[in-house]
């Protein structure tokens, strides 16, 4: 990883496999990574003893927050039995992240000590998360339909805006609140922003 002058390589070895799917800098130059995985993993780059467990054979997703330096900060896993990953993430202008990815089945969300459930509507379902820059849950949401939905971008307005870019299928309901906002496809799979 090159961040301006600065130049460090960071790696992550578990008991399974891992992998990083998104990254993104945040205004102080500090890096946030997310992804995916099985079994166990330090969080902890350089080994500080930060080990999450993903359940059984099941995929769990990962956010780690580094230094200017790559000296960890912070690190948290989040999901349930099932497949977990974060796909996408962007840093604002105060180092909060927001983070997106799919799920499939209940599980805590909270990537901190706190618990967050997201209940699993059906097929693969899409969760968005806001984090702060030290790592505390702000907000997590579920965008969902019975059949497959998959989150693929996220990008953040000038003024605080979060656009989510993914494909469904069936009928979704992309209202990230207690409302809804239903969606019907038209085809076999459909793209929703």
């Amino acid at each position: 990883m090159c961040i301006r002058d600065r130049v460090w390589v960071r790696s992550w070895a578990g008991s399974s496999s891992e992998n990083g799917f998104a990254v993104s800098v945040g205004p102080a130059d500090d890096p946030w990574i997310g992804g995916g995985y099985y079994g166990t993993l330090d969080l902890d780059p350089a080994g500080g003893g930060t080990m999450v467990s993903a359940p059984g054979f099941e995929e769990n997703a990962f956010l780690v927050h580094l230094d200017v330096d790559g000296i960890f900060l912070f690190g948290g896993d989040m999901g349930g039995y099932g497949s977990d990953a974060v796909a996408d993430l962007r840093v604002g202008a105060q180092g909060e992240v927001i983070a997106i990815g799919g799920y499939t089945d209940t599980g805590d969300f909270d990537p901190g000590p706190g618990t967050s459930t997201l209940a699993h509507v059906g097929g693969p379902d899409s969760f968005v998360l806001k984090v702060s820059a030290a790592g505390y849950l702000v907000h997590a949401a579920v965008l969902a339909s019975a059949g497959y939905d998959q989150p693929r971008a996220v990008e953040l307005g000038p003024h605080g805006g979060i656009m989510v870019a993914g494909g469904f299928d069936g009928v979704i309901d992309l209202d990230p609140g207690p409302g809804t906002a239903s969606h019907l496809s038209n085809g076999v799979s459909d793209v929703y922003v």
